[in-house]
Order: structure tokens, then sequence, then C-alpha cells
């Protein structure tokens, strides 16, 4: 009787068991394995990886990280569009399409992290013709670039002058032009072919202080002879860094 009854209750397990509905993925789990395929299109920035996903009633919160962000910012709304025409069609049957996204990137709220990516960039100066970068301190937001060739003709410096706006229109940059006036330079990179430099008597080289050199160009700079003094010059010179 007891043997009997073990059988029967194994035949009534394995039934309920054949008739278990399947369990599905969360719907935080749908979501991320779309985002997942959706970053691994053609297009998606090198990089770009989702850190977390959260979905709380019609709200979606999406973390990446900043490499979705690298490209530029059209090419980071495209790389959106593909990821949220993901999650739309899967969760369409669950929320419907009236759904809202707060982004992430890793952590800092888009609208946040894009302001400082933005303030940044102004502070960072690319020189491609003569490759050198500068990275600027909050003094100087809104400087100008000035660039001149030296009047000595063919192979003579280039001047790079870094000015701000002044109401001393005694103050200006180095060969003035209408369009310079009002401005003082508190930096300037002075760049002289380096075959000229090397044949120059050591006394035309005192003052000058050697930033970078390549086989071609000498990069130098000395006091600015104008302006106040509070825009952390010595502090933006150890920036100074070639970019080839």
């Amino acid at each position: 009787m007891k043997k009997t009854f073990l059988i029967a209750a194994a035949v009534i397990f394995f039934a309920a068991a054949c008739n278990t509905v399947p369990v599905q993925p969360s719907l935080d789990s749908r979501v991320k394995t779309a985002v997942e395929t959706a970053l691994g299109k053609p297009g998606t920035p090198v990089g770009s990886k989702l850190i977390a996903v959260k979905v709380e009633g019609n709200l979606i919160t999406l973390n990446f990280t900043k490499e979705i962000t690298s490209e530029g910012w059209a090419i980071f709304e495209d790389t959106f569009q593909r990821v949220s025409n993901a999650i739309t069609d899967v969760i369409e049957g669950d929320l419907g399409r009236e759904v809202g996204y707060t982004i992430l990137i890793e952590g800092q709220p888009l609208n946040e992290y894009r302001a400082s990516m933005e303030t940044a960039s102004w502070k960072i100066y690319t020189n491609s013709r003569f490759g050198f970068q500068l990275t600027f301190t909050d003094a100087w937001q809104g400087y100008k670039v000035f660039s001149s060739e030296g009047s000595q003709g063919v192979g003579r410096p280039t001047y790079i002058q870094f000015s701000l706006p002044t109401s001393d229109k005694s103050s200006t940059v180095i060969n003035v032009t209408d369009e310079m006036y009002g401005y003082f330079a508190p930096l300037t990179i002075t760049i002289y072919p380096k075959e000229i430099w090397d044949m120059m008597p050591d006394g035309q080289k005192s003052g000058w202080k050697v930033l970078g050199q390549t086989a071609t160009d000498i990069y130098l700079t000395r006091n600015a002879t104008s302006g106040p003094d509070n825009f952390n010059v010595a502090e933006v010179l150890t920036t100074f860094k070639l970019t080839k």
C-alpha cells in the first residue's frame, strides 16, 4: 500500500512539473538584453556599455559608460535612438509606448555630464598646424587666439597669442590689427623654425623658456610684459604638450 502511494505521488508531481508555466525574464532583464543588443550594432562608439538598468512604472533609468559620448553628441543621439527603438519593441506589451527615460553617464545625470564636458572642452586648446596643446584655467574663459607671422620674412617666428579682453586700449597684443584692439596677451607661444633658432647667438636666446621641440620647430615663451598677472600662466604652461 505504501509503495502504491509513493508511486502515485511521483506521478502527480511529474504531471504538475510538466504543466508548470515557464518563468518569464523580468522586465528589467528584457530591457537590459535589448539595450546590450542595440549597443552591439554598427555605428555605436567603441567601448559603449550598459552599466545598469532600472524600470519603475513607466520610467526607465539607463546608466552607460562614458564611451557612449566619445564620438560627439550627434552620434550619441543616433545611438540612443537605436536603444530606444529596441526597448520599445520589448516593453510595448507591458508599458505601452509612453515611457520616460533618465539617462546617466557613469552615474551622473546626462545634462550635468554634458555641461561638464562642454566646460572642459573650451579649456583645452589644440593647434593642429604646429601640433601642440594647452589646458587653461577658469580665469581664461572667453579667451581669443591671434596668430601672426614674424615681421622679418619667410622662416621667421610665428606668434600664437592667447588674449583676453581689456578696457586698457594701450595693452594690446603683438602686431596689432583693428580686430586685436581691446585685448592683451598674458601668454604668447613663439614658434621658431629649429634651423633658425640653432643659428641664433646665445645672447638672443636669453630670457626665452623652451617648452618643447620637434625635428623642425622649437616652442618658446617668455614672461608677459603687459596686463594683470592673475591668469595662472605658470600653471597653464605646465600643461603644454606636443601632439605630433
